[in-house]
């Protein structure tokens, strides 16, 4: 077992696998978010960009993001009731339920597997606390019959205490009860982003600005969302 972590660290120093998911990570949330609000001639913060990528020392992020925005065409037409209904479904029911639906699962997923973890762990920690009194037991009444019973108690107790505490490990470790929280806070936001994209109203002067406005705020909770993610799983690379 120690091998296999050995390998596996060395690998991930020499093809550089945790930098790269967080790089490609973060790359492929801002190119989605800039695609619906550059449809409405809107654009992301470059200073929010730059200072996102540059505290996660990932500056190539930053400009192969900028280039792209430069490669892509202006945006073209007008913006009648029927463009303007076909983004806001775009954003509403495509983005953002993307969102919502993906924070619901990590929520519920995040929140079983604490629930799995400390389960399982607050069990062998009892089940080695019953097995020790009981070969306390058996070591003041022994007979030749019970060594074989307490050799085997005696090793559960070595045992399952390492289990318990591996089990308490991985919750703490993985952060399953931030990521829940996160996810719940970002599902509330989301609702509520949403409702406001609704309720732009399509017809009326300047409402291309107003729903530039509306995505605009998604793409700040949504950065947000990007900038604690990254945070957390950078000091996760430290850790480990």
């Amino acid at each position: 077992m120690l091998t296999i972590i050995l390998t596996l660290v060395l690998a991930n120093q020499v093809y550089r696998w945790h930098e790269r998911y967080i790089s490609y990570r973060m790359l492929g949330e801002f190119l989605r978010m800039s695609v619906h609000l550059h449809e409405l001639g809107w654009s992301l913060p470059a200073s929010r960009i730059n200072n996102l990528a540059r505290s996660a020392q990932h500056d190539w992020v930053s400009w192969f993001f900028a280039a792209n925005v430069r490669a892509m065409p202006l945006p073209n037409g007008s913006f009648g009731a029927a463009a303007l209904a076909k983004i806001s479904h775009d954003i509403s029911e495509v983005l953002i339920a993307g969102q919502l639906r993906f924070h619901d699962k990590r929520r519920i997923e995040c929140r079983g597997a604490a629930h799995i973890l400390g389960y399982f762990g607050r069990l062998l920690f009892l089940a080695t606390l019953l097995f020790a009194i009981v070969r306390l037991g058996l070591e003041v009444y022994s007979s030749n019959y019970a060594e074989s019973i307490i050799f085997v108690l005696s090793l559960l107790c070595a045992v399952l205490p390492a289990a318990s505490a591996a089990f308490f490990g991985l919750r703490a470790y993985e952060e399953f009860e931030v990521l829940a929280e996160q996810s719940e806070q970002m599902h509330d936001a989301l609702v509520r982003l949403q409702a406001g994209i609704k309720r732009v109203a399509l017809d009326r002067t300047l409402a291309s600005q107003l729903l530039g406005a509306e995505m605009y705020a998604v793409a700040t909770i949504m950065l947000s969302d990007v900038t604690g993610w990254i945070q957390l799983f950078r000091m996760k690379a430290v850790d480990a």
